[in-house]
């Protein structure tokens, strides 16, 4: 039999092991929680998926691009005279950087200039299987006379600033006899820059070519926010100019509205820049889907491009007074064609769009944000990390519109390893029609982690509306100990009051 005392003891060390034990479980479980809860980080990587993801990286955004130090507002081009493997096509770039043919034009060939981004330069396919292409082929196949050559003037990533500064820089050189403006729906995004291995990257920090104090990109194709469609309008005005001026020096414009395009927005935008040319919108339907797209890439695919080429052609035909191509047998292959802006009065297609761009935003936009959160990421415009909320100098958050909210409430938190960042100037805003709404706090450097504020939702952003939360730090910067990346707070919820 046991001494009293001895039980005792043997008691409290298997207590203690046992507290020690639970100590351990405790500890490995926080462990695990915050490595499953964290993002992602490369270093979680094995080599052979960090290898397979740089491979990925480099075929969405291959290093072959030079940068336009003799014209900036062009951006980029191919490296010029180099052979190019990238998107399903392997060519040689011609000399000024661009997939198409010799800058010299041969006597006597109609020119046909396409300008345009990724749609326009076939990004998925070949050249030879590339819209512009097969209207050159079909042109060849109806006997037009004098003989057609399309020229692309297009890349990936090209915004309209990019598009239109190319077009001028190299026009006297390329002598267009007909030029078609091929306007996507993202024409409207910052421009890209030239990496320093040779692929393209948004520019973090700064001012972009709109005026804008951060890069912006619509992760929703439709955003039909305030921000976004002055945007719109104002590179739709631009064109407008470009039309102008190449009237003037006896070319003839056709506008070519190609990737995901509502035609009422596009004929809102015709109307409100003073657009007089023909255009040409293609329907969504042959834009989207396994049919009409690649995969891996989301542009359109072979038979797409067949299609675009062949309602292009009919469309060219009217305006320049080449044979015509009969109409296709299928009529869901039709691509609208327009002389001229639609008659029915604006408020018509106005209605006709917001009835569409609600119904999207009811389906995409959330009224609330949060980081993390499932599909969130779309909802981000701006540099932020959409995981964790961590934003840098500024950044945009859209919302849908809720009906009855008048505030938004938005909470934001320091970073801990930056604490002379703070106090912290911050302003929130959000852009409207009637001159929109703003409010400035101060983020302090103690008290509370986290730091909460308001801000009035303008009168005239319609509920079921997207609107632009825009937020500017007044500095930022790298969080240690290896951070790149610069940093202001965290923004942890954004959520719309009564």
């Amino acid at each position: 039999m046991q001494e009293p005392r001895t039980i005792e003891r043997i008691a409290e060390v298997l207590a203690a092991t046992l507290a020690a034990a639970l100590v351990l479980l405790l500890v490995a479980a926080a462990g695990w929680y915050r490595a499953s809860h964290r993002p992602p980080r490369l270093s979680d990587l094995p080599d052979d998926q960090r290898q397979q993801l740089a491979a990925a990286m480099l075929n969405r955004s291959p290093g072959i691009y030079v940068a336009t130090w003799f014209e900036p507002a062009i951006g980029y081009t191919l490296r010029p005279l180099s052979e190019i493997e990238a998107w399903n096509d392997r060519f040689t770039s011609n000399e000024l950087g661009y997939r198409s043919g010799p800058v010299a034009k041969k006597p006597g060939t109609f020119r046909l200039l396409f300008v345009g981004d990724s749609w326009t330069y076939g990004m998925g396919v070949s050249r030879q299987e590339a819209y512009p292409a097969v209207v050159e082929e079909i042109a060849r196949r109806q006997g037009v006379t004098p003989p057609v050559e399309a020229w692309t003037l297009a890349l990936p990533g090209y915004n309209a600033v990019n598009q239109l500064a190319a077009l001028w820089f190299f026009f006297d050189r390329l002598q267009p006899d007909a030029v078609v403006l091929a306007p996507t729906v993202n024409d409207h995004h910052s421009m890209l820059h030239v990496l320093p291995n040779g692929s393209l990257g948004p520019l973090f920090g700064g001012r972009d070519e709109f005026g804008h104090p951060h890069h912006l990109a619509y992760r929703l194709e439709h955003a039909d926010s305030f921000r976004a469609r002055s945007r719109l309008l104002r590179i739709a005005r631009a064109m407008r100019d470009t039309e102008k001026r190449l009237l003037e020096r006896g070319v003839p414009v056709v506008f070519f509205f190609i990737a995901r395009w509502y035609p009422e927005e596009v004929h809102l935008l015709v109307r409100g820049a003073g657009i007089e040319s023909p255009y040409l919108v293609v329907p969504v339907r042959l834009t989207v889907g396994e049919r009409w797209t690649n995969p891996d890439i989301d542009h359109g695919n072979r038979a797409a491009n067949r299609v675009y080429g062949e309602g292009l052609y009919r469309g060219l035909a009217r305006r320049l007074g080449w044979p015509p191509l009969a109409p296709p047998d299928d009529p869901q292959l039709a691509i609208p064609y327009f002389d001229r802006p639609s008659l029915e009065p604006n408020h018509l297609w106005q209605r006709r769009r917001q009835r569409l761009q609600q119904g999207y935003n009811r389906r995409n936009l959330a009224s609330d944000w949060q980081p993390g959160g499932k599909d969130r990421w779309r909802q981000v415009a701006g540099p932020m990390n959409a995981a964790t909320g961590a934003m840098g100098h500024a950044t945009t958050i859209l919302l849908r519109r809720r009906a009855g909210s008048s505030r938004l409430r938005v909470t934001v938190a320091r970073f801990d390893a930056l604490p002379s960042l703070y106090p912290l100037r911050l302003t929130a805003r959000i852009p409207a029609g009637g001159g929109g709404t703003q409010a400035t706090t101060t983020v302090p450097a103690d008290g509370p982690p986290q730091h909460r504020f308001t801000l009035p939702v303008p009168d005239d952003v319609a509920p079921g509306t997207a609107l632009d939360l825009e937020l500017i730090a007044e500095r930022a910067a790298a969080e240690p100990p290896d951070g790149k990346a610069p940093r202001s707070v965290r923004v942890l919820s954004v959520e719309q009051l009564d």
